[in-house]
């Protein structure tokens, strides 16, 4: 999103971002290369297969679909941000957790190296309206100031943050959702 916004394709972004959300859903509907829980390797290169139990287990929780209904909303996608609520209130995620990451108290010992689970899962999330969403997720933002103690966020090398998130399969914070590029708590 930085990067669109720098580079003045915000609206690239906003489409691309109701394409991932439509895709996802649609994908969801025909058991197709759903989002899915699976860490192994093996496991995922076999995913999808047949059988509600599997599919249910493989759904538990998401990042993904509340990640993208978070940009949805701060990108004013009114439609699209319905679409996906109502995706999340249906008979087919009742079963599912959408969630989303902060680091914790641990996070600074265990992220760099990747020792151990670590962070806070947000679960409970309000996708009554695209505004409610953005409030929880400002007040969980503000209740997390665990962001600001990790010394890469300290010392200003918050891509180290970024890069351990993508080389340990790990959410990128919220925090980054709604700063520019972060500074000194």
């Amino acid at each position: 999103m930085n990067l669109s916004a720098r580079a003045g394709a915000i609206d690239f972004f906003a489409d691309w971002i109701k394409s991932i959300m439509r895709t996802s859903v649609f994908s969801h509907y025909t058991n197709g290369d759903d989002p899915c829980t699976v860490r192994d390797y093996g496991e995922l290169a076999q995913h999808p297969r047949d059988g509600d139990e599997y599919r249910e287990e493989v759904t538990s929780g998401s990042i993904l679909y509340p990640t993208l209904g978070v940009w949805l909303a701060i990108l004013g996608k009114d439609e699209a941000f319905k679409e996906l609520a109502e995706f999340h209130r249906s008979d087919d995620m009742k079963h599912s957790t959408w969630q989303l990451w902060v680091p914790d108290e641990t996070s600074e010992e265990m992220f760099y190296r990747d020792l151990d689970m670590h962070g806070a899962a947000i679960t409970d999330l309000n996708f009554n309206g695209s505004e409610t969403l953005i409030e929880q997720v400002n007040k969980e933002i503000v209740a997390s100031s665990d962001f600001g103690k990790l010394s890469a966020v300290r010392l200003g090398l918050w891509p180290v943050i970024l890069t351990a998130c993508h080389v340990y399969r790990l959410p990128v914070p919220i925090h980054f959702w709604t700063m520019g590029t972060p500074t000194h708590p």
